[in-house]
């Protein structure tokens, strides 16, 4: 995965995890995909997903 990674990245960028792709689009780490599904407007976040803090109830 690195040197497809490094292939969009750069040499010389530090590669961190998680490192996404879409559909075979790259998307690059968590803030990017955070980026794109901003500007890709996919609606509601599904109600699996938590944001730190939360508590999940059954």
């Amino acid at each position: 995965m690195i040197p497809e990674v490094k292939a969009h990245i750069g040499l010389k960028t530090p590669v961190t995890v998680p490192q996404i792709w879409l559909e075979g689009e790259y998307i690059g780490g968590a803030d990017s995909l955070e980026k794109w599904l901003s500007r890709h407007d996919l609606g509601n976040t599904p109600d699996n997903v938590l944001e730190f803090g939360e508590k999940h109830v059954s």
